[in-house]
């Protein structure tokens, strides 16, 4: 798997984004990988599949807001990473027994470690409480908007007339975040 032929498609649009999902959710050792990783720690077939597809959004996701993205490990080891650490944190939410536990567990050091994941999760919850506080269109278009979407098809998905319309609302969500996160002493620290 050609990791900037990958990262290529994933930031040229939802046709791109969408041709990468079908690769890397086809991709034989990612799914062997997070199946067997899954399955030792005590869960399902349905629980690995699970996985994989969260373990690949967030992947994406990354990928599209952070343009400096790096990769230091291969995409396979990465995404498996990402699958292992959400799951872990799932078991230890819903304090399920696992097969293996979670103390003893040896954690691979090329994917990210589960202080970062849980850190960056929380600042999403944040931020999605943040905008839903803006409203629901401003919340729908700064999504897509940090998703990676481009203007025309923000306005598509959510039936401006314009990528213009959709240019101007998304600057006036933004411009409103901003003034509420520079307003909020917590909010502030909090994202940053």
């Amino acid at each position: 798997m050609n990791l900037s032929d990958l990262v290529s498609n994933i930031r040229s649009g939802k046709s791109g984004r969408d041709e990468a999902i079908e690769q890397l959710y086809h991709d034989t050792k990612l799914r062997h990988n997070i199946n067997s990783i899954v399955q030792k720690m005590g869960g399902s077939n349905y629980q690995a599949t699970e996985m994989l597809n969260v373990a690949i959004m967030k992947f994406i996701k990354t990928v599209v807001t952070n343009k400096e993205f790096t990769l230091t490990s291969s995409v396979i080891n990465y995404i498996t990473g990402i699958a292992k650490f959400t799951f872990l944190n799932n078991l230890k939410k819903q304090k399920l027994n696992s097969t293996i536990p979670i103390d003893d567990y040896v954690f691979n050091d090329d994917a990210p470690q589960p202080s970062e994941l849980i850190i960056k999760r929380e600042k999403f919850e944040l931020l999605t409480s943040v905008l839903s506080n803006l409203g629901k269109n401003c919340k729908e278009v700064l999504l897509l908007w940090g998703n990676g979407y481009n203007m025309n098809e923000i306005a598509d998905k959510l039936g401006y007339k314009s990528s213009d319309m959709a240019k101007k609302k998304k600057y006036q969500c933004f411009k409103s975040l901003m003034k509420t996160v520079n307003n909020n002493t917590y909010l502030k620290e909090a994202l940053n």
